[in-house]
């Protein structure tokens, strides 16, 4: 396994009843639960990293929440995500599918709201509840911050990575004038 520069060392620590339930599972005891594990750095603490996407169209609402299909560009972004999923996956079973997080170098981004506001940071601020103003639109760059975690589905034998969206950034940000 290589280490990616951009990454610190990462791990996904595995508490006891998870790795309880990860030993039922490989011994073929039926699991209903689902469990999540977050991403630590060497030292203990949450992962945060950089990544550029480019949106491959508006923010779509569905039954899942608020998203957007998201395509990574850049070889170094997208040799991180298989860095992770590597280490992700080396924790389960092999009974237990892993999921990819990107496929064709595509990924929905997901954006959690509460109290009509989106959870990540905005920069320029959007609106979930004036999308037709959103600056997300077909072709729009963006730079996310992210906490990578590891989602596990017991009951059905699957995993994958879901992404802890901390801030985007659209096209460059707000347009700042200068005093003079």
């Amino acid at each position: 396994m290589t280490q990616i520069p951009t990454l610190p060392e990462l791990t996904f620590p595995i508490d006891a009843a998870t790795q309880t339930l990860l030993q039922d599972v490989e011994n073929g005891v039926e699991v209903e639960e689902t469990a999540f594990v977050n991403c630590k750095d060497g030292n203990g603490k949450p992962v945060r990293f950089k990544f550029e996407c480019e949106a491959l169209g508006e923010i779509i609402v569905s039954e899942y929440g608020h998203s957007v299909l998201c395509r990574i560009n850049n070889d170094a972004d997208l040799q991180t995500f298989e860095y992770m999923e590597e280490v992700a996956s080396d924790k389960l079973p092999s009974k237990v599918d892993f999921k990819p997080f990107v496929r064709d170098a595509k990924f929905f981004l997901k954006l959690k709201t509460k109290d009509d506001r989106y959870r990540a940071n905005m920069d320029p601020t959007v609106s979930p509840t004036q999308l037709e103003k959103s600056p997300i639109h077909q072709n729009s760059l963006l730079e996310i911050e992210a906490t990578p975690n590891m989602w596990i589905n017991f009951k059905n034998s699957t995993a994958g990575l879901f992404m802890a969206i901390n801030s985007v950034v659209i096209d460059g940000g707000k347009k700042r004038s200068r005093k003079r």
